[in-house]
């Protein structure tokens, strides 16, 4: 079972790529399944937990409310909180481009030996209605603006990257 994040849907026509090396193409086709990777697997240090600029802009607001001693502890549950999802996410990316990305096919593919495979939400979205396991889609927002620490949940974590991976 599929379900959408209102707060990051996609258009239903949205066409969505994904760049692979030629040999996950191959387990692809093979397998007939798409491999999500776990969260505390993923190779980029920032992605799913708080960056230290992120820690100090929650810390500050915190001390406006409370000792500098809690402040600390809330931020540190929330921290706690935030790796305990990362071992519950599972994520496989796609790329919402109209063009081709020299820069997708640099990071995600070697050269020559690369695969680009199109397709769209809406034939994501019912390739999903066949497994009982609920799966989680949204469009990635890449901002810069930090959420108040109350709003800061599982979908924020996920949904939005700074605005340096815009390129993805």
């Amino acid at each position: 079972m599929l379900q959408e994040i209102n707060e990051f849907k996609l258009e239903e026509n949205t066409n969505i790529v994904r760049y692979m090396s030629f040999t996950k193409f191959i387990d692809l086709i093979l397998s007939e399944s798409i491999f999500f990777v776990n969260g505390k697997y993923l190779s980029d240090s920032y992605e799913l937990q708080l960056s230290e600029e992120e820690k100090r802009f929650y810390l500050d607001q915190l001390s406006n409310k409370y000792s500098s001693e809690e402040a600390r502890k809330i931020l540190e549950g929330y921290e706690k909180k935030i790796l305990d999802q990362k071992k519950k996410i599972y994520i496989n990316c796609w790329s919402q481009e109209s063009v081709e990305s020299y820069a997708m096919w640099k990071v995600y593919t070697t050269v020559g030996e690369g695969v680009s495979i199109i397709s769209d939400h809406s034939s994501m979205k019912e390739a999903f209605k066949i497994t009982p396991k609920t799966y989680h889609i949204g469009k990635v927002e890449y901002n810069d603006q930090l959420e108040p620490i109350e709003n800061l949940d599982r979908n924020q974590i996920v949904f939005r990257k700074k605005e340096f991976y815009s390129n993805e």
